[in-house]
């Protein structure tokens, strides 16, 4: 017997059947939130002062230089253009643009610490308490993110958590 519906349909309820499938298979969920799913939801914090040892999104790759010395390892990307500098077995990599400026950074070494305080191994609790209740939290491959935007300036940091240990967190442009 012949079904009534189009096959347009047909294929585009068979094709979204076969991905999400798919995705629940390889471990992949097609559900899971990002941090722009949140942007309009969160209120503003600011986040003007957020830097590593004085380094701030914004800033040269001749600072990080100055700051930090010659990177271990160096990754220039294609497509986007960008370049990776890493530093502490790549637990401190920055990421620049174009013109060599930086739009995000990542911290998943203990010594390091943000301007606020907060270190790998703090718990959800202490973030919360330098940070304040103004922040998204979201699950996705066993880990909690809590997230807070600065919308003034368009920044954001997220801190990733694994059993409530922070396990490192990242600092990036946000557009």
């Amino acid at each position: 017997m012949r079904s009534n519906m189009p096959i347009g349909i047909y294929k585009y309820l068979m094709f979204s059947s076969i991905f999400l499938l798919l995705s629940f298979v390889i471990g992949c969920d097609p559900f899971a939130k990002t941090a722009d799913d949140f942007y309009e939801k969160i209120t503003s914090t600011d986040l003007t002062t957020e830097s590593i040892n004085k380094i701030a999104i914004g800033q040269t790759e001749e600072r990080i230089i100055n700051v930090f010395g010659k990177p271990e390892k160096l990754e220039k990307i294609v497509q986007p253009n960008v370049s990776h500098l890493s530093y502490q077995n790549e637990e401190l990599r920055f990421v620049l643009n174009e013109q060599r400026k930086i739009i995000e950074y990542f911290v998943a070494d203990p010594t390091f610490q943000t301007v606020k305080g907060v270190k790998i191994g703090d718990k959800k609790s202490r973030i919360i308490e330098s940070y304040g209740e103004h922040y998204y939290e979201r699950e996705e491959g066993g880990v909690t993110a809590l997230g807070y935007f600065d919308k003034q300036n368009g920044i954001m940091i997220e801190f990733v958590l694994k059993e409530e240990k922070l396990q490192f967190f990242l600092v990036r442009v946000h557009e």
